[in-house]
């Protein structure tokens, strides 16, 4: 089976949140985005504020520099 949030990524961004005395995690989208804040929020007890987008939404990249 593969995991949409590998654990070296979780443990990673908990301590970058960590790091940075985090108050809140916004997941923007789904799938492995709100994986990742739940693995964050599970073991930091920080709260979630998720905002799915819809099935088939486009990825808008901001311009280049």
């Amino acid at each position: 089976m593969v995991t949409h949030v590998p654990v070296a990524w979780a443990e990673r961004a908990r301590a970058v949140a960590a790091a940075h005395e985090v108050d809140v995690l916004v997941s923007v989208g789904g799938g492995s985005t709100t994986g990742l804040a739940k693995a964050i929020a599970l073991a930091s007890g920080l709260p979630i504020g998720p905002t799915p987008s819809p099935p088939g939404d486009p990825v808008v990249e901001p311009p280049s520099p």
